[in-house]
């Protein structure tokens, strides 16, 4: 059994969303929530597996990483028209387990939240909002780590990969941050 909790302010984008969710016969709708400062609470309280977060609600990084630290095996996943290339490094920073589109049909949700829910990170990148290649000046290696955090990597997997430190790889990803 899922359990998934849904976080937006837009009433029937939730009970679209919730009754889409529901026709699974392994699912559960673990809660459907509107309230940011009680967010972390209440995902602590009803343990939901997976967490879509409608970004438009403007959650800030702040109470994102809150409701990493109370409820840290719900696997939280940022749903998004558009997102800010700096803003997905940081929640990936923050550990959240995916950034999908809004546009996504019923059924690649399902199979989506299915992979996540098996422990995957999914990251559509469509959803980031373009920045002109002429605008950002990366190294190669500056590619190298980009292309690993937007697969979802940890530091610690990305540091091996490329055969540096864990100090050296979050320079790295301070100066992309700085560059985004």
């Amino acid at each position: 059994m899922i359990r998934i909790g849904i976080f937006t302010d837009e009433p029937l984008a939730a009970m679209g969303l919730s009754s889409a969710l529901a026709e699974e016969r392994d699912w559960e709708i673990a809660g459907i929530w509107d309230d940011a400062s009680i967010l972390p609470a209440l995902a602590e309280q009803t343990h939901p597996d997976v967490l879509l977060l409608d970004m438009a609600c403007g959650l800030s990084l702040r109470q994102i990483a809150q409701l990493r630290q109370r409820a840290p095996r719900t696997m939280v996943v940022c749903w998004a028209r558009t997102i800010q290339f700096d803003l997905a490094m940081n929640l990936l920073e923050l550990g959240i387990r995916g950034v999908l589109a809004k546009t996504v049909s019923q059924q690649e949700l399902g199979e989506l939240i299915r992979r996540i829910a098996a422990g995957e990170h999914c990251i559509d990148d469509s959803v980031f909002v373009p920045v002109p290649a002429q605008t950002l000046r990366l190294t190669g290696r500056e590619r190298q780590i980009l292309t690993m955090v937007s697969l979802g990597m940890k530091n610690r997997e990305m540091a091996s990969a490329l055969s540096i430190s864990e100090g050296t790889l979050k320079v790295y990803v301070s100066r992309l941050l700085q560059k985004t």
